[in-house]
C-alpha cells in the first residue's frame, strides 16, 4: 500500500531537512510526502522545501495555502487533496522517523483502526547534533540509546522498550494518549468523517477532535509497537493554557457522537 506523508510545515528551517531525510532513509519506493504549507514565505525555506522536491527519489508536493495565522486543520486538508496514497501519514517537521517505520506501519494497519506513534522528547543537545549534522537519525535506534534515554530520563524512553500490547486488533485504546505529531488513518475513514475541522485556528485542538471523531464512527485507536517509535526534536513548549479549552471540546465531541465536523474536507474549496 502506498503511504502519503502529509508532512505539516510552515516556514521551517533545518529540522524539516532532518525530517525528510528520516523518510528518504527508510528507503520505500511507496512513500510521497505532501507538505501541508500553511502560508511559508520566507525565502530559505521556500528554497529549502523546492530543493527536496527536486532532489527526493520519490514524489514531493508542495500544498500551499495563503497566511492567515495558523491554519494547521485547513492546511491538512489541502494537502489531503494532492494525496494518492491509501494510507494518510500526518507528522509535523520535527519529527524524525526510524528505520523501517513504514515496514512497521503498514503490519499494523488494520481496517477499522487509526493508529498512533509513540515519541521520544529528545533534548536539546541531541537535537542540536542532529541538527549540525554531528549524527543521524540512525544513531538513534538501537539499545545502547535506549539504555542512554533511560538514564537522562527523557520523555517517552519507555517506548523504546517492548511493552505490553495495545496495537491494533486488539484492546481498543484511549486516543486522548496520542497527538497530532503522528496519526495514520486509511483515507477512505478520512473522508468517512470529512476530514479536520478547518473551524479550528490557532494552536492545538483540532487532531484530538479529529480523532474523537474518527471513534465515535465505529474506528479504533491502536498503537505502534517499540519500533515504530518516533524521535521529537527539542524546541521550546508551548503554554498549556489551550489544555482544558481542548478537553472542554473532547467531552462535547465525545457525548454529542459527532462524527462530522463543521467545516470539513468537503468545504475546502
Amino acid at each position: 500500500m502506498k503511504i502519503s506523508v502529509i508532512l505539516a510545515t510552515y516556514n521551517c528551517g533545518k529540522q524539516l531537512d532532518c525530517c525528510v531525510q528520516s523518510i528518504i532513509d527508510n528507503n520505500d519506493p511507496f512513500v510521497e510526502i505532501i507538505f501541508a504549507d500553511d502560508g511559508s514565505s520566507n525565502p530559505e525555506s521556500l528554497e529549502r522545501l523546492k530543493k527536496w522536491e527536486e532532489v527526493a527519489p520519490f514524489r514531493i508536493v508542495r500544498a500551499w495555502q495563503e497566511d492567515k495565522g495558523f491554519r494547521l486543520a485547513r492546511s491538512r486538508n489541502n494537502a489531503v487533496s494532492f494525496a494518492n496514497g491509501e494510507i494518510l501519514l500526518f507528522i509535523d517537521h520535527d519529527i524524525l522517523l526510524p528505520n523501517d517505520f513504514f515496514k512497521t506501519l503498514r503490519k499494523h494497519m488494520i481496517p477499522g483502526w487509526f493508529i498512533g506513534g509513540r515519541r521520544v522528547k529528545l533534548d536539546e543537545r541531541i537535537s542540536s547534533e542532529l541538527l549540525s549534522g554531528k549524527c543521524t537519525c540512525s544513531s538513534l535506534q538501537g539499545f545502547f540509546f535506549a539504555f542512554q534515554a533511560m538514564q537522562k530520563r527523557l520523555p517517552g524512553w519507555r517506548y523504546l522498550f517492548p511493552l505490553r500490547n495495545r496495537q491494533p486488533g486488539g484492546v481498543p485504546q484511549n486516543f486522548r494518549g496520542m497527538a497530532g505529531f503522528c496519526i495514520a488513518t486509511y483515507k477512505t475513514d478520512f473522508f468517512t468523517i470529512d476530514g479536520f475541522d478547518s473551524s479550528f485556528e490557532g494552536y492545538g485542538v483540532e487532531d484530538w477532535d479529529f480523532m474523537a471523531r474518527l471513534n465515535n464512527s465505529g474506528i479504533s485507536c491502536g498503537f505502534l509497537p517499540r519500533k515504530g517509535t518516533v524521535y521529537h526534536l527539542w524546541h521550546p513548549e508551548k503554554p498549556d493554557d489551550l489544555k482544558s479549552i481542548a478537553y472542554k471540546i473532547l467531552d462535547d465531541v465525545e457525548k454529542s457522537c459527532k462524527t462530522l465536523p463543521s467545516k470539513g474536507f468537503s468545504k475546502l474549496i
